[in-house]
Parts: C-alpha cells; sequence; structure tokens
C-alpha cells in the first residue's frame, strides 16, 4: 500500500519508518515510540494499514504534533470504524470493512500472505480456528 502511494505523489517525498511498542502492565497499555527524522514544520502523512480501535494512531499523531510537525494527516488502507475507541476519523482510507480478518496487499495473517497483490478474507470462525 505505502509503496504504490509513494508513486502517486507527483513531487519528491522523504520516507521515516515508526517504531512504536505496546506494553501493557497491570491492565494499562503503554505505548513507546522513536523516530530518527527532525520533523519540525514538516506536513507528516501517517499511513497505516488498518485503523481499528485508533489508540495507537492517537498516539502517533499526539507524538508528531509534539514533536514539532507543521501537520500530520492520517491515511489508512483499511478503516474499520465500528472497532473505534477514540474520537479519531482518517483523512483518507482506500476501503471501510465491517469484515472479519482481512489479509494480502501487505497485510498479513500469521505472517503469511503479506505478498497477495488482493485484499482477502477468512470465513467467519476461520481466523480463530487458524490462531
Amino acid at each position: 500500500f505505502l509503496a504504490d502511494l509513494l508513486r502517486a505523489f507527483k513531487s519528491p517525498v522523504r520516507t521515516a519508518f515508526l517504531r512504536y511498542r505496546h506494553h501493557t502492565l497491570a491492565g494499562v497499555q503503554d505505548l513507546s515510540f522513536s523516530t530518527q527524522m527532525d520533523l519540525t514544520g514538516r506536513d507528516v502523512l501517517l499511513v497505516e494499514g488498518v485503523l481499528d480501535t485508533g489508540v495507537t494512531q492517537e498516539y502517533l499523531i499526539k507524538q508528531l504534533e509534539s514533536r514539532g510537525a507543521g501537520s500530520v494527516k492520517l491515511c489508512v488502507l483499511l478503516d474499520k470504524p465500528e472497532r473505534r475507541r477514540v474520537a479519531l476519523t482518517p483523512d483518507w482510507r482506500a476501503f471501510e470493512s465491517s469484515e472479519g480478518y482481512l489479509f494480502g496487499y501487505g497485510l498479513g495473517f500469521q505472517e503469511r500472505w503479506r505478498e497477495l497483490p488482493f485484499l482477502a478474507t477468512l470465513p467467519p470462525g476461520k481466523a480463530e480456528a487458524e490462531g
């Protein structure tokens, strides 16, 4: 998704990959964040495969803004608004889905099928049985 998106830009862009980790301690989830790029005054496009609860993306947007980004926009391949736990709407989305587990086009299932050039879904209950 990211590669196709980057090819669609008409002007040069800089890319960086964010690293974030989820930690759960005593039932509280904590996220840590890092990037090496100076964001001061830059327009940032946060690209995600899936926007589900929105908790992680909301955190990342706040962190990018706190590091001086001029603006932060969110673009997602799949938006699952019925699972949202925070008030967050992507600026752009390729698809909205209420399907179960989707994979392909960069999204994996049990570390497989990311290379598929399309999105696919498992029949209801199959993802849980495979997990």
